[in-house]
């Protein structure tokens, strides 16, 4: 009877704990899509100069709620910092920090209630092209015609889960087959699926849900 006891006290207190997250998250969400930054004004101030005036501001409104942004960037050059002038009034919090990024160069990534700013400079891509021997027969198990577009292409690919951002391009020529520009990720996802599929496999996208 002690042991079952413990255990639920145990269950019930993991629940409230739970409990208490979700209200937390819930709370800096809407403070943070809710509540406005009365004035932010900088004139060639440094990044870190003008998001510790945005979290005095937040810790001014929001007392018992975390300030809700990391920073995920190398160090950068102290003694030639970047510059940045700013002039907002009256934007909610959300809007004022994605002010912040777009001006310091800067991506913002919001998770939860947890928003990171990563310098572009760490992530470095290239984009290829490349082109792939289509066969009628693989064109017939992306359910597509004899002379696809390109938008019937990507809208194919995407089916499989293939990620194919707006710049990214997919074409058919007769001579050389599919010509695509992407990442090499994307590259990869799609020679991988001509393969399969010219080998006979059925490819069924994963349900997030299931994952």
């Amino acid at each position: 009877m002690k042991i079952l006891s413990l255990l639920l006290l145990f269950v019930i207190g993991s629940l409230h704990s739970l409990a208490n997250q979700a209200d937390r998250v819930r709370d800096i969400s809407k403070a943070l899509h809710s509540s406005k930054v009365p004035e932010l004004v900088l004139e060639k101030s440094t990044f870190e100069d003008a998001l510790a005036l945005v979290r005095a501001e937040w810790n001014r409104q929001h007392p018992t709620l975390d300030f809700p942004v990391a920073l995920a960037e190398y160090e950068r050059d102290r003694g030639h910092p970047d510059l940045i002038t700013v002039s907002l009034r009256d934007v909610l919090f959300i809007d004022a920090l994605r002010s912040l990024g777009v001006v310091a160069n800067r991506r913002l990534t919001e998770k939860s209630e947890l928003l990171t700013f990563s310098d572009y400079g760490l992530i470095v891509e290239h984009w290829i092209t490349k082109s792939y021997r289509v066969t009628e027969s693989l064109l017939r198990k992306l359910k597509l015609g004899r002379n696809p577009t390109g938008e019937e292409l990507v809208a194919a690919y995407r089916r499989y889960g293939v990620i194919l951002e707006d710049w990214m391009s997919i074409s058919h020529q007769a001579d050389e087959g599919l010509i695509v520009t992407a990442l090499e990720k994307q590259q990869d996802q799609i020679a991988g699926i001509n393969h399969l599929l010219a080998q006979g496999f059925t490819i069924h996208k994963a349900d997030p849900a299931q994952e």
